[in-house]
């Protein structure tokens, strides 16, 4: 019996805890993560559109430097999404880290994030988001991702921002970033989320 797209979100859980805050803090200084951080991860594919979610970036940089993104992945896209960071001027904003591979070497990127952003297509990052403990922006259009998108509680675990609208996408993210209380609002509602409604033994029954 398959049980399609599930995750063991408990080790995903119970790794997230072994590391502390100062570890945490410290791989952040190491990779330049000193300013809010947005992490994405996915094959960089077209239908993906990672470039409407650098072009936010980039509109909410241009008044002042306020965020990082860091892009994990690798695919066709790679070098044009390069090209539209220089070009956008952000080369010291976003972080391609190329393909990583198991959950202890992606999990301190999670960790080093304040939120998660997938601006169209979304499969099991909606689920990893969500048991790491971070809140998670996704597109209202249902038809371009994956069942997985469910998971997502608006404006308890996360939000929905409208699908194409980069500027919507941008307001979406300044909202987080502005929020006093980021960890306190959403940590324990997306771990809980992550628990109860994903999992192996879930995506089994």
């Amino acid at each position: 019996y398959v049980a399609r797209n599930s995750i063991d979100v408990q080790s995903i859980i119970s790794l997230s805890t072994t590391w502390n805050p100062t570890e945490i803090e410290e791989f952040r200084l190491r990779n330049g993560l000193e300013k809010f951080t947005i992490l994405t991860i996915g094959r960089l594919l077209d239908r993906k559109k990672m470039d409407w979610l650098i072009k936010a970036v980039s509109q909410i940089n241009y008044i002042g430097s306020r965020v990082n993104l860091v892009i994990i992945g690798n695919g066709p896209e790679y070098n044009n999404l390069k090209q539209l960071v220089m070009t956008l001027g952000l080369s010291n904003d976003v972080i391609f880290t190329g393909k990583l591979v198991g959950n202890e070497n992606i999990a301190p990127w999670f960790l080093s994030a304040d939120i998660v952003v997938a601006p169209a297509q979304v499969g099991h990052l909606a689920t990893e988001a969500h048991a790491y403990g971070k809140p998670i922006i996704l597109s209202d259009d249902k038809s371009c991702q994956g069942p997985e998108s469910n998971i997502l509680m608006p404006g308890i675990t996360g939000l929905l921002y409208k699908h194409g609208s980069i500027s919507d996408l941008e307001n979406r993210i300044i909202s987080l970033l502005e929020s006093s209380n980021l960890e306190d609002i959403y940590k324990m509602a997306c771990k809980t989320r992550a628990s109860e409604y994903a999992g192996t033994k879930i995506m089994v029954n």
